[in-house]
Formats: structure tokens, sequence, C-alpha cells
């Protein structure tokens, strides 16, 4: 697995080309005087940046203001089709959805960090401000700590010190021996738990998705926390992930036999 990026081998312009990249994304649309002095990059640097990326067909000016253009779309999804679990897991989580009514998603692990790969909302889905391709800690969610649990130990302790255990709520797991701790109760049971962790007023509950033996992501279900209590929380969902996790797995290791 992929670690963090070696910082002393990288190009500074490249880096500042991304800088300018990321807050186009967050503060889109925007001007080149609005962007430069965002990023603290000199005008005159931040408009050959711009020029360059409106060449390639990456950022589209309208009105004097810049966005991103389709093409970062087009290369996400090739970027997302590459995970093995992607077409196996779609139609699964599509399904869930619609039976429960709530937030289904997968997720997979890049860089020692939770991806959230696909998602899907039934009637009564939360809403949270996770998107396609947004990143979270391992250790925060419930499909997060579904992967980490089977991870490598060596790969765990790689993590928990080049990403560390940030605090997102009151609720999460900040301590790398409470977190070993309930790594080893999830194998034991087979689902991970979230428990306002992640987000203050909801809940989460995850399988592990494996191939040949080696965990590729988790599939969760959440909800507020009103509601993923007692028996629908802790028997009924459970049940739930675990069956269509071990599905998928099943698929994944049929397809890998039939060829």
């Amino acid at each position: 697995m992929d670690g963090p990026p070696d910082s002393t081998q990288s190009l500074k312009s490249a880096r500042r080309l991304f800088e300018v990249i990321e807050c186009l994304e967050e503060r889109q649309p925007i001007g080149v005087t609005e962007l430069s002095e965002a990023t603290g990059i000199p005008t005159s640097s931040v408009q050959v940046y711009l020029n360059t990326l409106r060449d390639a067909e990456y950022v589209v000016k309208e009105d004097g203001r810049y966005r991103l253009s389709l093409r970062f779309f087009e290369h996400g999804m090739n970027g997302l089709r590459q995970f093995e679990i992607y077409q196996t897991a779609r139609p699964k989580v599509y399904q869930i959805a619609e039976e429960t009514g709530e937030l289904v998603g997968a997720f997979v692990e890049e860089r020692g960090r939770a991806i959230y790969a696909m998602a899907a909302g039934g009637e009564n889905a939360i809403r949270t401000d996770l998107k396609i391709g947004s990143h979270t800690g391992l250790h925060c969610t419930a499909g997060g700590k579904a992967i980490l649990a089977y991870l490598p130990e060596e790969r765990v302790a790689e993590v928990i010190e080049t990403r560390g255990l940030p605090a997102h709520t009151d609720g999460t797991i900040t301590d790398p021996e409470t977190l070993y701790a309930e790594l080893e109760t999830i194998r034991e049971r087979g689902v991970a738990f979230n428990r306002e962790e992640s987000i203050a007023g909801m809940h989460a509950v995850a399988a592990p998705i494996r191939a040949r033996g080696e965990v590729i992501g988790a599939i969760s279900v959440s909800g507020p926390s009103t509601r993923f209590v007692g028996d629908l929380f802790e028997t009924e969902l459970v049940a739930l992930v675990k069956q269509t996790a071990n599905e998928i797995t099943l698929n994944l290791d049929y397809d890998e036999t039939v060829y």
C-alpha cells in the first residue's frame, strides 16, 4: 500500500499549481486577484497557472472568473474504477439504500486515509458534507475502522504514526491503545461501529470487504444517532452489512477463479 509522499523530492512549481487547483475547488468561481490573496501566490504567477490550466482544458473562464472543468471528474472516475470493489459493490450500495431508506456507502483505503468511494441515499438518508472522493481518517469512521482492523499490524502502526488520530468530535478515538483494543473487538465481531466519532449526531455500522483474504474496502450504513439504536443498530444492520460484505467478497473471489 502506498504511503505518504516524499516531500523532499517534489517540484515547488508543481506544488504551487496544486495549491491553485485546491483553492479553485474550494472557492470557485473566483477571480485572479482573489485567488492570489487566498493562496499567497503573486498575481502574475497565478495568472500563468490559470492560463496553463485553461489551455489544457482543466479550467473554464466565465465572466472574468475561473472554475474547474469536468476533466477532473473524468480523471476521478477513472481513478475510482481502478479499485477492485467498484463494479461489484456499486449495485449492492444502491440496493441496500433502497431497502433501508438510509445512507449507504463504500470506503476504500488510500495513503492511510478512508476514501468515500461510492454512496446512495434512501428516502430517510441523512445529509453529510462527505462527497464521492472525500477522504477522512480511518480511525473515526465505521468503514475506516473496518478496513484498519484487517490491515497488517505494521501498516496500522504506520497509519497512526503518519496520519495521527485527530479528533473530529468528542467521541473520536485519539489514543492508540484504545484504538488497538477497538480494532481487536472489530475482528472478533466482524463489524465496526461509529458512535458520533466522525460527525456529531450520526451513527454508522460497517463490515470489511475482502478479496483473496485481504481487506480491500468496507460497506457501511449511516443514520441519525436518535434512530440508530437498540436492535436496529446492533443486530439488524449488523447482519445486513455482514451479509452484503460476504456476498461482495464471494463475487470477487468467484470472478478470480473463473478465468
